[in-house]
C-alpha cells in the first residue's frame, strides 16, 4: 500500500482509506515558480530545474545558461558548471545533465559564473514511508537504521558498546542502546526516552529529529502516525497498528459481518453450496470492499471489489448466497443434489431444482388450459427448459 498518510486523510474525510502520499510530479504552478526564481531574459546567468519539489529517486533535467565572451547566452553543460550543492548527500549530479534526489531533506543549489550566482532551494520528500514506528508510553519512536538512512546518513554499529555512529553530512550523531542521551556534534542532547530494542530493531524517540535537526513533527495520536517535515520535504511514519485502525474505521458496520457463515449459491460456481465463513472485509486504495471467505477446507477466497452498500446486498441475494445449508433445507435425493451441484438438469426436476442448478432464467412464458400449465424458461445461449405442471418435460440446449 502506498503511503498510508493519505489513507488516514481519507478516513477522516469519508471513513474509508486509500493512498495519498504519492511521488510528487512537477505541475504548471511549481514549474512557473522555479522559472520565476531562476530565469530572466536580462540575467547574465540562468539556472533552471524542471521542478524543485522532488521525491527520492526523481531525476530532474537542469538547464544553465551564461554569457559568453561575445555577450551571447551560451548553454553550460552540468558537468562543466561551477555548482555547489549545500548538502551533497541529498542531491547528485548525473552525467546526462540531470540531478537525482538521494534522500529526504532540503538543500540549496548554487551556480556561479564570474561574479554572478543563482541559488535554488530543492525539497526532497520520501518515496516510501517508515512502517515500523513504535508508540511507547505516548511517545513515538522510530527505527534507527531506516530513519537516518532515509535522511541520507551513514550508520556504523558497534555491537560491543551498543552504539550507533551516525553521520549526516558533516554532523556526527551518536546513540547508545539503553541511554536517553544523544551526542550531537559533540554535545549531549537529552532525549524524551531511551534508545531501545523493539521487535529486533533499535528505535529512538522521534523528538530527536526536532531538537537536533530542526524537523517539524506532527503526531497523530489516534492513528499512531507522524508527519516529519524539513521545510517542504516530507517523511511519514506509522506503527503496525495504524493500518488496523484506519481499516476498522473504513469497514464501519461491515466489520460486524466478520465471523458470519454463508453457503455459496450462484455467486461462484467453483464453490457452489460450499460452506464459507467471512474472515475479513478487505478495503482497497479506491475505497472499495471485498469479502474474504474461508471454506471448510481452510482455503481462503475473495470476492471482486464492490461499493460499501453492495456488500450487504450481495450477501442478502439468495441467488448468490444461502444463510443456511441448502442440502439441509431441501430434503432431496442424493441423485438430484449431484445433478444440481454439477450444474445439470433432467426431466422430472422441479422449478426450484432447476433454478438451483442453472440459476434464474432471463425470460419466462406460460400457457394454461384444460388443467395443464406449460411454462418455458429461457437461459443464455438460447437454452430453454419447459415445465408441464411445474415439472421439467422438455430441455432444449444450443
Amino acid at each position: 500500500m502506498k503511503a498510508i498518510k493519505w489513507s488516514i486523510a481519507a478516513v477522516l474525510a469519508v471513513s474509508m482509506y486509500g493512498p495519498i502520499h504519492t511521488a510528487k510530479a512537477a505541475d504548471a504552478n511549481s514549474t512557473n515558480v522555479v522559472n520565476e526564481q531562476s530565469s530572466s531574459s536580462t540575467d547574465d546567468l540562468i539556472f533552471q530545474m524542471d521542478y524543485t519539489d522532488m521525491t527520492v529517486g526523481d531525476k530532474v533535467p537542469v538547464q544553465i545558461f551564461a554569457k559568453g565572451p561575445d555577450g551571447s547566452s551560451e548553454r553550460v553543460p552540468l558537468s562543466q558548471a561551477d555548482m555547489v550543492i549545500e548538502k551533497p548527500y541529498l542531491l547528485q549530479k548525473l552525467p546526462d545533465g540531470s540531478m537525482k534526489a538521494l534522500a529526504v531533506g532540503e538543500t540549496n543549489v548554487t551556480v556561479r559564473s564570474g561574479t554572478n550566482s543563482k541559488t535554488l532551494k530543492v525539497s526532497i520528500s520520501a518515496d516510501k514511508d517508515i512502517e515500523t514506528g513504535v508508540l511507547i508510553s505516548g511517545t513515538m519512536y522510530l527505527p534507527v537504521q531506516s530513519t537516518f538512512k532515509s535522511l541520507g546518513a551513514t550508520i556504523q554499529t558497534n555491537t560491543a558498546t551498543k552504539t550507533f555512529s551516525i553521520r549526516l553530512g558533516d554532523l556526527p550523531i551518536q546513540l547508545q542502546l539503553g541511554s536517553d542521551i544523544a551526542m550531537v556534534n559533540g554535545n549531549k542532547v537529552k532525549m524524551s526516552g531511551k534508545v531501545q530494542t523493539v521487535d529486533g530493531g533499535a528505535v529512538f524517540p522521534a523528538t530527536l529529529l526536532k531538537t537536533s535537526l530542526g524537523a517539524v513533527l506532527d503526531f497523530g495520536a489516534h492513528y499512531e502516525s507522524l508527519n516529519i517535515n524539513f521545510g517542504k520535504a516530507e517523511l511519514f511514519a506509522y506503527t503496525k497498528n495504524t493500518l488496523k485502525i484506519a481499516k476498522r474505521e473504513s469497514q464501519g458496520d461491515l466489520a460486524k459481518l466478520i465471523g458470519k457463515t454463508y453457503w455459496f449459491n450462484q455467486f461462484d460456481s467453483d464453490y457452489k453450496f460450499q460452506k464459507a465463513t467471512i474472515v475479513d472485509i478487505l478495503v482497497n486504495d479506491d475505497n472499495e470492499f471485498a469479502i474474504s471467505f474461508q471454506l471448510a477446507s481452510g482455503k481462503v477466497v475473495e470476492t471482486y471489489d464492490m461499493e460499501y452498500d453492495q456488500v450487504t446486498r450481495v450477501l442478502a441475494n439468495k441467488e448468490y448466497f444461502f444463510t443456511s445449508d441448502p442440502t439441509k433445507i431441501y430434503k432431496w435425493s442424493n441423485a438430484i443434489w449431484a445433478k444440481i451441484k454439477a450444474g445439470t438438469i433432467s426431466t422430472g426436476m422441479t422449478k426450484q431444482q432447476v433454478e438451483l442448478s442453472w440459476g434464474t432464467p432471463i425470460d419466462k412464458s406460460s400457457l394454461s388450459g384444460s388443467g395443464i400449465t406449460v411454462e418455458t424458461w429461457q437461459y443464455r445461449n438460447y437454452n430453454y427448459v419447459t415445465f408441464t405442471n411445474g415439472v421439467v418435460s422438455m430441455i432444449y440446449t444450443n
